[in-house]
């Protein structure tokens, strides 16, 4: 057996031995990839667009991991109507990638998702945050947008453009204030894209 010098021991104390380590930098790839699956999760709920299961499939690929039953089950399903399908426009449906309206349904829709979904986010989060300061401490929302703007850098115009549409998207739907998911909801709702 050799002997150790004082630099390792010490740096298995500190940091733990290279095992340690190993498994440490596991769990933290294992925590990230589920933080990120879920949020991913939460916009195909919101979206119901199906380019999201593959991208939680490759999330999930890439980091070594296993594959969620849930998005196994789906992609059982893709390939069940895929075996039938013939033609681009029923291999697209078969594939689960077309819109409402039999349309396709590209990743440009959900990329342009996406920022709605984190300004809408931002403003709400800050207005749920100021609503619990003191009434002379609070922000207008002028100056929440102006933030929202300075922290996703965009003009605050666009963030009250955005928070806008969504809020007047939401009243429609229902009479009465908005609620967290239905402020999510309709961030994600892809427009159209041109």
């Amino acid at each position: 057996m050799s002997k150790r010098t004082a630099d390792e021991i010490a740096r298995d104390v500190l940091f733990g031995t290279d095992g340690d380590r190993a498994k440490l930098t596991r769990e933290v790839l294992e925590l990230n990839t589920q933080e990120q699956a879920n949020y991913l999760r939460r916009l195909y709920r919101a979206t119901r667009n199906n380019l999201i299961v593959w991208q939680i499939y490759a999330l999930y690929r890439q980091a070594k991991l296993p594959i969620p039953e849930d998005v196994l089950r789906m992609l059982d399903r893709f390939g069940e109507t895929l075996q039938t399908a013939s033609g681009a426009k029923e291999i697209a449906q078969a594939l689960g990638l077309t819109g409402e309206k039999g349309g396709a349904q590209s990743a440009a829709a959900l990329a342009k998702a996406i920022p709605h979904l984190h300004l809408v986010t931002a403003v709400y989060i800050r207005m749920e945050h100021d609503k619990t300061l003191p009434a002379a401490h609070r922000w207008s929302q002028a100056r929440i947008f102006a933030q929202v703007a300075k922290e996703m850098k965009t003009t605050a115009g666009a963030v009250k453009s955005a928070w806008g549409r969504h809020v007047k998207t939401i009243q429609t739907k229902r009479a009465g204030e908005a609620g967290t998911i239905d402020t999510i909801a309709a961030a994600l709702r892809p427009r159209k894209v041109r």
